[in-house]
C-alpha cells in the first residue's frame, strides 16, 4: 500500500485490530465500523481492502482469524499455567494454593514499543496522509525541538499513522467547513496542547468545538 490511501487503510486496519482484540470482535455493521475508524474520507476504498481481513463468525461478529487464534492460544496458556501451578502447590504443601489477585493491567505508556519512529518518517506519514494540510520542506530549529519532544512521548509508528488519520478525516482541521480554520499546519499539529485536543476527539466531524475556543499557539512548544 502506498500514498494517502495506503496509509489510511493501514491506520484503519490497525485500529480495527485493536478494537477487535479489546472488545471481543467487531459489530457486523459497516456504519459502526466506519465510526470506530473516525469516519475517514475515501471509506469505500479503505473498506474494500480492509474488510477482507475480517470474517463473520457464528456469534454474528466480525473477527480476524489471526486475532482469534492468538486469543485462543492465550486462553489455553492461562488454563495450562493455572492447572500446573495448582498441581505443584498441592504436591509441595498438600493443600490448594490461595487464589492470586488479578494482575493489574499496565498503563499504555508503560508497554514497550517494538520500534521508534524517526523524524523523517513522521514527515513522510504527514505528507502521505494529510494532503489537505500544507506540506513542509525541512525540519530545524523550533520545529525540530517540537518534533523530537512529541516523538519522545509517542515513539511508535502506529501512533503517528492514526494521529494523522484523525487530522485528515476532520473537516474542521482541514478547512472544509463554511468558515474554514486556517491555522492547522504541521507545526500546529506538533504543539502538545493541540495534539491532546485532537487525540481527545475534539475535532471529529460533528463533534468539534466552536472555532472561537481554539487558541492559536503557533509553531513549537506553548509559551
Amino acid at each position: 500500500m502506498e500514498g494517502e490511501l495506503g496509509l489510511l487503510q493501514e491506520a484503519c486496519y490497525r485500529r480495527l485490530l485493536d478494537h477487535s482484540w479489546l472488545e471481543d470482535g467487531l459489530p457486523n455493521d459497516e456504519t459502526l465500523v466506519k465510526a470506530a475508524c473516525g469516519n475517514p474520507r475515501r471509506w469505500e476504498e479503505i473498506w474494500a481492502l480492509v474488510s477482507k481481513a475480517f470474517t463473520v463468525y457464528p456469534d454474528g461478529k466480525l473477527r480476524n482469524k489471526r486475532i482469534e487464534e492468538e486469543r485462543a492460544k492465550q486462553k489455553d496458556r492461562r488454563a495450562s499455567t493455572s492447572a500446573a501451578g495448582k498441581q505443584g502447590a498441592t504436591k509441595r504443601w498438600g493443600k490448594k494454593p490461595e487464589p492470586k489477585p488479578k494482575d493489574t493491567a499496565k498503563p499504555e505508556n508503560s508497554r514497550p514499543n517494538p520500534s521508534t519512529i524517526t523524524p523523517s518518517t513522521v514527515v513522510k506519514y504527514f505528507h502521505a496522509a494529510c494532503p489537505s494540510i500544507p506540506g513542509i520542506k525541512g525540519v530545524a530549529g523550533a520545529r525540530q525541538r517540537a518534533l523530537n519532544a512529541r516523538i519522545k512521548q509517542h515513539p511508535a509508528p502506529g501512533f503517528w499513522q492514526e494521529y494523522f488519520l484523525l487530522v485528515e478525516t476532520s473537516d474542521f482541521l482541514c478547512g472544509r467547513t463554511a468558515d474554514p480554520f486556517k491555522h492547522c499546519t504541521f507545526d500546529w499539529l506538533l504543539n502538545e496542547a493541540n495534539m491532546n485536543k485532537i487525540l481527545e476527539g475534539n475535532y471529529i466531524n460533528d463533534k468539534h468545538r466552536a472555532q472561537e475556543e481554539i487558541v492559536y499557539t503557533g509553531a513549537g512548544e506553548p509559551g
